[in-house]
């Protein structure tokens, strides 16, 4: 399972921004070049056997492109998650129900099953865990404070327990290969994350 439970002791609370910065076109279509030409390795071989310069190869790309763009191999990986933040961002804009983020979350894991696969145990899928936790305490964060303006005390205990939930609702979900829908997984989190945490 690439959401392996290594990570499960990371900081919960740390929220980065929930819209990553817009980027241009051409910058944005060299990324998508990047990240779709690291996904297509990954599917072939161990992403920690992956190199900065097949993937340069495999994209078109030139080397000095690539880390215009990035630091690295785990970079790519990482912000290849800011186009879910902003996917996450744009529906909270329609649906402002509890944890509705959650959706969007699991649509994603379902639409990158096999690849979520392909990264299980390695050093992409520890990159990838990582900013999944930042993306889900945010929203997580977020959606608690709008629910609880009045509240003075400290949310990273519910925050720590619904990114707990979260994860583990997805682990669940993948490892078992479970028939539910995404649209199910979403529903169920909603309700098991208002009736602990709000109210």
């Amino acid at each position: 399972m690439a959401f392996g439970k290594s990570l499960m002791s990371n900081n919960p609370t740390t929220a980065g921004p929930l819209t990553p910065p817009k980027i241009d076109r051409r910058s944005a279509r060299t990324r998508q070049q990047l990240e779709q030409a690291c996904r297509g390795l990954v599917a072939r071989k161990p992403y920690d056997a992956i190199h900065v310069e097949e993937i340069c190869k495999e994209a078109g790309v030139a080397r000095s492109t690539f880390y215009a763009h990035y630091a690295g191999k785990d970079d790519l990986k990482r912000r290849g998650l800011d186009q879910l933040d902003r996917e996450i961002a744009a529906a909270a804009s329609v649906d402002t129900a509890p944890f509705a983020f959650a959706k969007t979350l699991f649509e994603h894991a379902q639409a990158h099953r096999e690849h979520i696969g392909a990264l299980a145990g390695g050093r992409g899928d520890e990159v990838a865990r990582t900013r999944l936790r930042e993306i889900v305490s945010a929203n997580v964060r977020r959606d608690l404070g709008a629910r609880s303006p009045g509240f003075r005390g400290d949310l990273a205990p519910q925050v720590a327990i619904a990114v707990s939930a979260f994860i583990g609702l997805l682990d669940w979900w993948l490892q078992e290969g479970c028939e539910r829908t995404a649209e199910d997984m979403a529903a169920l989190f909603q309700k098991t994350a208002t009736s602990g945490l709000i109210g």
